[in-house]
């Protein structure tokens, strides 16, 4: 009889009964029992499952906004068109028109929230062209420096190591570049700093925007779900907007990297290719 032990960086296929669970079944192995494999590959697979199922899940939740925004549009528009009409109405009183004003804000709040929905449901056609980061970078600080200035935080004005040239949609980039500012923005509703840098990466393959700010950092237990369509902690938010910004690195073949100490602050890096 062979004794023989299995290395410590490999382990043993066991028979499939002892599981409970058959090889036919979705996400199994279809191994021999005694099959030997390495845990790394292991890991590698079980990850690659689960970023497959991520991806399908999240799919599935965008079909469904989707449709859901569709659905709703309509009626919604049909109410704030006949509250607008009452406006006309001689019998109202001043308390009937106070309700139409409050059914017209809520109803074209709505609509935005739809449509910001259906938008980000589509799916991202780029424009590539080769352009600097630094004017993206300096208008994006621009954009932002009057609501910085107004809800007292310190903006240290974006600083690039060098001149860095990428392929990018311009205006896509700039969508997630804001998007990422504005949720930094509202982390610090008392104030605080943020600081907006490139980097050149050491393999000079890619390039680093590094937005940082001083807010109250992100609790670990919601880390995972930081980037997640619709998760949001902040109310009257749908909580798109990081994944909107996720969304169009990766169709830019870059990521976004989040960093976060809890009562220290955030950084997030997003992270592109540079141009050949």
């Amino acid at each position: 009889m062979n004794n023989k032990k299995v290395p410590s960086s490999k382990f043993q296929v066991p028979n499939p009964g002892k599981l409970g669970q058959s090889n036919s079944e979705p996400g199994t192995w279809n191994l021999e029992p005694g099959t030997q494999i390495s845990v790394d590959h292991f890991q590698e697979s079980l990850r690659a499952q689960f970023e497959r199922q991520e991806r399908l899940h999240e799919e599935t939740l965008k079909n469904f906004a989707f449709n859901f925004a569709h659905q709703v549009r309509n009626p919604l528009g049909i109410i704030q068109a006949e509250a607008e009409a009452l406006h006309q109405k001689p019998w109202l009183t001043r308390h009937d028109h106070e309700a139409r004003q409050a059914i017209v804000r809520n109803a074209k709040l709505l609509l935005e929230r739809l449509h910001d929905i259906e938008d980000f449901c589509q799916p991202i056609i780029l424009d590539l062209k080769a352009h600097l980061l630094g004017p993206l970078l300096e208008e994006s600080g621009l954009v932002i420096a009057e609501r910085c200035d107004k809800t007292h935080i310190e903006l240290t004005a974006p600083h690039i190591t060098e001149p860095v040239q990428a392929r990018f949609d311009y205006q896509r980039l700039k969508i997630a570049l804001l998007q990422i500012l504005i949720n930094a923005i509202e982390s610090m509703p008392e104030g605080g700093r943020l600081s907006l840098i490139t980097e050149i990466s050491q393999n000079r393959g890619s390039v680093d925007i590094k937005i940082t700010d001083s807010g109250p950092g992100i609790r670990p237990d919601l880390m995972r779900l930081v980037g997640q369509p619709f998760f949001t902690t902040k109310e009257n938010h749908l909580g798109i907007g990081l994944a909107l910004a996720q969304r169009i690195a990766h169709a830019h073949q870059g990521e976004i990297i989040i960093e976060s100490l809890l009562g220290r602050g955030t950084r997030v890096i997003l992270n592109l290719p540079t141009a050949k």
